[in-house]
């Protein structure tokens, strides 16, 4: 399964139904990120998630995950108006230049 199936199959309808983001779903009032995580629709999910533990699991106090298939709402009509703003102004540009500068962190 690849963190598109994922997505098609399971965070999507999640936005469709709630009518926000999964990471909203989840964490009604949202946290500030301190990291932003990057993927491939296609990469296997289960690597996916892996590497997101080894890069923040052992931590005493791992930071917020910005993850763009979460943090987004999953609906193809959205994703297009995304795709219009300009960059400096898109989602990741904004996410980015929140991080703190002292901790902020880029998982790859």
């Amino acid at each position: 399964m690849t963190m598109r199936d994922v997505c098609r199959d399971f965070i999507s309808p999640i936005c469709q139904r709630e009518k926000k983001s999964y990471a909203l779903f989840v964490n009604e009032f949202g946290l500030k990120a301190n990291a932003f995580v990057t993927h491939t629709w296609d990469e296997p999910f289960g690597e996916f998630v892996a590497s997101v533990e080894q890069a923040v699991g052992n931590l005493l106090n791992p930071p917020p995950l910005w993850i763009c298939s979460f943090a987004l709402y999953q609906d193809q009509g959205m994703i297009q108006k995304m795709l219009l703003v300009p960059i400096n102004k898109s989602p990741f540009a904004r996410v980015i230049k929140s991080l703190d500068k002292k901790v902020g962190k880029f998982i790859v």
